[in-house]
């Protein structure tokens, strides 16, 4: 319970008068600890020993040799809601001494249940040695572009989620072989990926290409509209982009169709890696 009918207030390690009766004692430590029920008699100090500090070192290694840096929370093994104490992978805590329920936020995140912090001692955990997945990903100018994937155990694909990034940014996976679904426009699935033990496992995005539509009415005044792309024949929705401004987009074959004028398609747009593909529409009639 949080302390209501607070009457006194001090530092451990100093005397406090206090008038004789029944007391509830809290110490904010990390966590905090209570003490029910003290006695203070009088003409009498009442000394209690309470807590005391140990630390948890929580190391390991990404699969590069380079130091895991992450956040790890502690919680009291009953209550796995309430985080009581964090710190950061690779660097000793200090934290009160008891048992802990341990959260690694890694992705996928490892926990620890009733882990033993001593008074005066360090209690070590080693991470498991993991591979990593990196996906590199460029736009059309060769500048690093950031993506969102999801990486799901083989089978099935359907909310069997194990993690998730974004391109050019190495992630940590246990040794193992994924399905992998790149958010890209199209998007790009990736099947039967190996993690090795140590390694670094490089996936690389297909390289761009471009695509630029520009539209103008009757007078030749430009428009700003927007268009979508669809495989050819297909009716999904692959990407979207609007006129004068540059889309980039897989190289492939795509249909083309104004968003504003139905009757206005171009059929298999061919887009090439490395390249930009220019169409002129003309508007002829109204929306």
């Amino acid at each position: 319970p949080e302390p209501v009918n607070i009457l006194y207030g001090a530092k451990t390690g100093r005397p406090l008068e206090m008038l004789t009766g029944f007391y509830d004692i809290k110490i904010p430590s990390s966590p905090a600890i209570w003490i029910k029920n003290v006695t203070i008699e009088e003409a009498k100090t009442t000394e209690i020993e309470a807590g005391g500090y140990g630390k948890v070192l929580i190391a390991g290694n990404d699969a590069t040799g380079k130091p895991i840096k992450d956040y790890f929370f502690m919680y009291a093994p009953e209550d796995k809601k309430k985080s009581l104490a964090n710190g950061t992978t690779n660097e000793p805590l200090d934290i009160v001494e008891g048992n802990y329920y341990v959260r690694v936020a890694l992705k996928p995140e490892i926990t620890y249940e009733d882990v033993r912090i001593r008074r005066n001692e360090t209690t070590k955990i080693d991470l498991p040695l993991w591979g990593q997945l990196n996906i590199v990903a460029m736009d059309f100018e060769g500048k690093p572009l950031r993506v969102h994937y999801w990486v799901y155990k083989k089978e099935p694909w359907k909310d069997n989620i194990v993690a998730s990034g974004d391109t050019n940014k190495p992630a940590g996976l246990p040794p193992g072989e994924y399905n992998v679904y790149v958010g890209s426009y199209p998007d790009i699935k990736y099947k039967d990926v190996v993690i090795k033990l140590g390694e670094v496992t490089e996936l690389k995005l297909p390289e761009y290409g471009a695509l630029l539509v520009r539209a103008v009415d009757a007078r030749g005044k430009p428009l700003d509209e927007i268009f979508r792309l669809y495989e050819p024949k297909g009716k999904d929705v692959i990407s979207s982009g609007q006129t004068k401004r540059r889309l980039d987009v897989f190289p492939g074959i795509y249909d083309l169709k104004m968003t504003s004028y139905r009757d206005i398609t171009y059929d298999a747009v061919k887009v090439e890696a490395g390249k930009i593909t220019e169409i002129e529409v003309i508007v002829k009639e109204g929306k």
